[in-house]
């Protein structure tokens, strides 16, 4: 978290030098790792396909063994691409290169999180959905991918597979949603996955969210005579039974068990429970973070109950030793509210007017931090957020700060979408570099010269920029105190 004086930062591939940094050696190995752990495991929401991008890395797949819900698919780069598609979260076993950009895949692990019909849907606001699958809980919002359907499209009794993060409040955030048909059949294979709750091994039932499962004629696979027990991870295949019930046929280990056999870990998730920045969970895995743990994209204090974030480190005795914390979402703007849109829920900023910030029912309000109903003109904010439609931006936390150091600052950062020097675009806000000192723009590697700054600059790298309003509706960009993001 290292405190400098640039003005300007461009922020793209620092995940891979701080895997420099803090490695060592030319790899991190799936069969080099430590006294009985498997090596380097990555889980995570898949990004792109050129074999397969997740967490940042892209991994060869052509000799990968593709894994589908517990079963072998078939391996190499054409399994991959029949199986496996952009949101799902799947769990990679291999090896990351040293700078930390691309790896080798030995398996890649998919299991929905479910699959079966929609039993209740409730629009939350325009931009999230509730939905209910197998007594699950569920969130499509702008984020989810969608295949074979759109968000408005959706009904109750779609037969559906979903894939995504579980949160704080054990509710499914997800990233991927397929309609598989638009009317579920009594008769179909539903599948579930989820972390094992009030276990009755004399009835052979226990819980998996809302739902009940009787596992009393199920196959049981690396699981101990009496049956699951309470904390373990399982994939459920089976039929519906009657009310809030599946008759299971099959149990096994969910991918998710894997990572708990590893020696290094590249972890996504929500932080599902929290004591303190050095404390806490992400999905089902312990993290411990420690003084020279780098903080990437923000700042500890930032940590909280549903932050998403992406953790990489060492796996010892069952926790997550981090080296690096990630933050995903790739927006944050600061300055003064100038105007407000109840209806719409929505607010603009002074300074970055150009960009529409829209408050969601899903909005994480800051401790000290009312509703959006509270929300007045001239209150100073700050805004973490993801990318919208146009120059939009959809706030996953906002932070009110009532005496601000510096009453006339300005914060933006986000993707590049136009670059004609001095200037460049971010978010529809025009930034005029000329105002910035020379010694005060920040590459991929530290200080840089505004040439070299410009020259190594793409349309789509996130940049951070810090300036302070100087008229009405202009900002003058200069040099202050910036933190690297992701």
């Amino acid at each position: 978290m290292n405190a400098r004086k640039g003005g300007l930062i461009l922020l793209g591939l620092l995940a891979s030098l701080c895997l420099v940094s803090c490695g060592g050696g030319n790899s991190e190995t799936a069969s080099g790792g430590g006294i009985g752990g498997t090596g380097y495991v990555s889980s995570g929401t898949i990004t792109a396909f050129g074999s397969i991008r997740v967490n940042g890395v892209e991994f060869d797949t052509g000799n990968a063994l593709v894994s589908i819900a517990g079963r072998p698919a078939g391996r190499g780069n054409q399994a991959v691409r029949e199986n496996l598609a952009v949101g799902q979260f799947v769990v990679v076993e291999g090896t990351v290169n040293q700078e930390g950009l691309s790896g080798n895949a030995s398996r890649v692990s998919f299991t929905p999180h479910v699959k079966g019909p929609i039993t209740e849907l409730v629009v939350l606001d325009p931009l999230v959905i509730k939905i209910i699958v197998l007594g699950q809980t569920l969130i499509i919002d702008k984020k989810t991918v969608l295949r074979d359907t759109t968000a408005g499209a959706l009904a109750v009794n779609n037969f559906v597979e979903v894939s995504g993060l579980p949160d704080e409040g054990d509710v499914i955030r997800a990233t991927f949603l397929r309609k598989r048909e638009d009317t579920f059949a009594p008769s179909a294979e539903v599948e579930v996955k989820g972390m094992v709750q009030n276990p009755d091994f004399s009835g052979k039932t226990f819980r998996l969210g809302a739902l009940w499962v009787d596992y009393s004629r199920a196959e049981l696979f690396s699981h101990p005579d009496a049956g699951p027990m309470v904390g373990q991870w399982v994939r459920v295949k089976g039929r519906l039974g009657i009310g809030a019930r599946m008759e299971a046929t099959e149990i096994g280990p969910a991918d998710e068990s894997i990572m708990f056999k590893a020696d290094r870990l590249d972890v996504e998730g929500m932080v599902t429970e929290f004591v303190s920045g050095a404390d806490f969970k992400v999905g089902s895995v312990k993290v411990q973070a420690q003084e020279s743990t780098k903080f990437i994209g923000g700042k500890i204090e930032e940590l909280a109950p549903g932050s998403r974030i992406r953790v990489r480190g060492r796996f010892l005795n069952g926790v997550l030793i981090a080296q690096q914390v990630f933050f995903h979402n790739p927006v944050q703007l600061e300055s003064r509210i100038s105007s407000k849109d109840s209806a719409r829920r929505t607010l603009s900023l002074s300074g970055l007017e150009p960009i529409t910030v829209t408050v969601t029912c899903l909005t994480k309000m800051a401790p000290g931090s009312r509703g959006f109903e509270d929300l007045r003109v001239e209150n100073f904010i700050k805004i973490r957020g993801d990318v919208g439609t146009g120059s939009s931006v959809v706030a996953e936390r906002l932070q009110v700060i009532p005496s601000p150091p510096l009453a006339d600052s300005v914060v933006l950062q986000g993707p590049v979408e136009e670059i004609f020097r001095p200037n460049l675009v971010i978010l529809g806000v025009t930034v005029d570099t000329s105002s910035i000192p020379g010694d005060h723009f920040e590459g991929f590697t530290g200080s840089d010269r505004p040439s070299e700054f410009f020259r190594n600059l793409q349309v789509g790298d996130p940049v951070k920029v810090r300036g302070k309003i100087a008229g009405t509706n202009q900002v003058l960009w200069e040099g202050n105190s910036l933190e690297k993001g992701s």
